[in-house]
């Protein structure tokens, strides 16, 4: 098993790829931290994991307000003692057919929060704890090029920020 002894706090896992991605991290080794803002996801997710023997902790946030996200981290911290990966999948609104004129001021603001003061919020978070033990992960689901520019520009600027911040976010934290 590839994560064992890892504890991984998994965010935007609600459903599809974020779902997959805790039960695999589970399925190699990793106890993981669950959280997104839906609390029904998050416990079918952790069931499952449950069921084929995982561990998983749910700890219900939303990522975008740092206070939330530090009461999650110290959650994490006090069940497992320690965070080696953090997975950001925080974010949404890819609406390829809304155009420019389509995107109002609340969308805009909704998109750019969901998705970079998510990974900003939980980078800062973990930063420091990561670079205490010695080194960390941090992943992120940003977005490719193609797929930025199918989307909305609201969803095609925050998802370029997201691979902006996690490349000087991570600098360091040595990898793990």
């Amino acid at each position: 098993m590839r994560l064992a002894n890892k504890v991984a706090l998994l965010s935007g896992i609600g459903q599809g790829m974020g779902r997959a991605t805790a039960l695999l991290f589970s399925q190699e080794g990793a106890k993981v931290a669950l959280t997104a803002r839906g609390i029904k996801r998050l416990k079918e997710t952790s069931d499952q994991i449950r069921a084929d023997r995982g561990t998983s902790l749910v700890v219900p946030g939303d990522m975008s307000v740092k206070s939330q996200v530090d009461e999650i981290v110290k959650k994490v911290l006090d069940e497992y003692g320690r965070i080696d990966v953090v997975y950001s999948a925080a974010g949404g609104n890819f609406d390829p057919q809304r155009k420019l004129h389509d995107v109002d001021e609340d969308f805009w603001n909704s998109t750019v929060s969901n998705t970079m003061n998510s990974l900003y919020n939980l980078a800062q978070s973990v930063r420091p704890i990561m670079k205490r033990q010695g080194g960390g992960s941090i992943v992120t689901v940003a977005a490719s090029f193609n797929v930025r520019q199918e989307g909305n520009a609201a969803y095609g600027a925050a998802k370029g920020g997201d691979h902006r911040l996690i490349s000087k976010s991570s600098q360091g934290i040595p990898p793990r």
